[in-house]
């Protein structure tokens, strides 16, 4: 004897949920994940570097746009166990955080115990119409009073 097994029609809660779940696949498809790229650059201290054994080089890519706003961060690395400069650094950033129009810029200082030692005090222009640099991006470091032992 063959037992034949009639299908079930789906409940209309089945057809919703299986709807929500294809809708939610299909955006999902739609989505972009981030697009990340590595900016070169080097710090190069300005004079004899001298830091404390525990200081923290931190180099930040920042949007630079609205002269009357704090500048937006978009990424930022930090390096230890500095000795002679100059530094290579090697930032990662999302593409997708670069907006077309939007001025971006490289800033880095050296710190200890919170204190801060060497900076770069001029702009640092990358990734747009107002980039300087054709080639290797060089950030120049200089050291605060307390940095030459003052």
């Amino acid at each position: 004897m063959l037992n034949f097994i009639t299908p079930r029609r789906p409940s209309a809660r089945t057809l919703s949920l299986s709807g929500l779940l294809l809708a939610t696949l299909g955006l999902g498809g739609c989505m972009t994940g981030p697009d990340f790229t590595q900016l070169e650059a080097r710090v190069v201290p300005q004079q004899t570097f001298t830091a404390p054994p525990d200081a923290m080089l931190e180099v930040r890519l920042v949007d630079v746009s609205r002269a009357d706003a704090e500048a937006g961060l978009i990424a930022s690395t930090r390096y230890g166990g500095l000795r002679e400069g100059p530094f290579p650094v090697s930032l990662q950033y999302d593409r997708n955080a670069i907006e077309e129009g939007h001025r971006y810029a490289l800033q880095a200082d050296v710190r200890s115990e919170g204190r801060l030692y060497w900076i770069n005090d001029s702009a640092v222009p990358v990734l747009g119409d107002t980039s300087t640099s054709q080639g290797e991006v060089e950030i120049p470091l200089t050291p605060l009073p307390r940095a030459l032992g003052h």
